[in-house]
């Protein structure tokens, strides 16, 4: 039996790329992004952290920070140069002040525009607040999960 094949997912140089797909599915993507960077890539990550639970440390060196919401992962990007940008999403980032999350995707954006950074926004699920940052990434994916038991003429 043939398993149905899955897109590839792909992080473009000095672009803002929202993605939602299986961790499982996420890993490689970002495993490309990171590799062949100047300087070690910057991961930002709040409560939940299922993509970074399985990335960390296996396929590329990335600087790991922690933020507690919207608010310190502005701080956070005001603290650095990198010109490469690993948000994971957590909606926990935005209860504080969810008016932060349009102020938040305009940020990634314009670090896009006026730095030439890779930045990607990363979750294996969808949510109001992903939508928002989707919504003003120059790029958004949705990866589906492929159950390969049932086949393709029943779903």
């Amino acid at each position: 039996m043939q398993r149905p094949t899955v897109p590839s997912l792909f992080f473009g140089q000095a672009t803002f790329t929202a993605a939602v797909a299986p961790r499982e599915q996420m890993i490689p993507a970002l495993g490309r992004m990171c590799k062949h960077a100047d300087q070690v890539p910057v991961y930002f990550y709040g409560r939940t952290h299922p993509i970074l639970d399985l990335f960390g440390g296996s396929a590329a060196p990335v600087d790991i920070w922690p933020v507690q919401d919207a608010g310190c992962l502005l701080d956070g990007l005001d603290g650095t140069e990198r010109p490469k940008i690993v948000v994971e999403h957590d909606p926990a980032f935005y209860a504080p002040c969810p008016d932060l999350t349009r102020v938040l995707g305009l940020t990634l954006r314009e670090r896009v525009k006026e730095r030439s950074a890779t930045v990607a926004y990363v979750a294996t699920r969808s949510d109001p607040y992903f939508e928002e940052i989707a919504g003003v990434a120059g790029r958004a994916v949705v990866v589906e999960r492929e159950d390969p038991f049932i086949p393709a003429d029943r779903r």
